[in-house]
């Protein structure tokens, strides 16, 4: 798993993520060839947008739950990408 972590995730964070993580599907690192990536990004505030475009793009989101981390709520259609 790719994961981008920022303080405020906003909308223009995860179009750039994406992009990421299409070069290396495209230039495989070498202890990625051969497996499948898929994306996340976390973040201490993470704006609606953000979000829900993650939601679209198939890309995890991690927000912070008190001490912790966790793994925020997705809608029942969603599917992770893998790149």
């Amino acid at each position: 798993m790719a994961i981008e972590v920022k303080s405020h995730v906003k909308k223009k964070n995860v179009e750039y993520h994406v992009k990421r993580l299409e070069q290396i599907k495209r230039y495989p690192p070498a202890q990625y060839q051969g497996r499948k990536v898929v994306g996340g990004i976390a973040g201490l505030m993470i704006d609606r947008d953000a979000k829900d475009l993650a939601d679209e793009l198939g890309i995890y989101v991690l927000e912070q739950s008190g001490d912790a981390v966790r793994l925020a709520e997705r809608p029942e259609w969603f599917k992770a990408w893998e790149w």
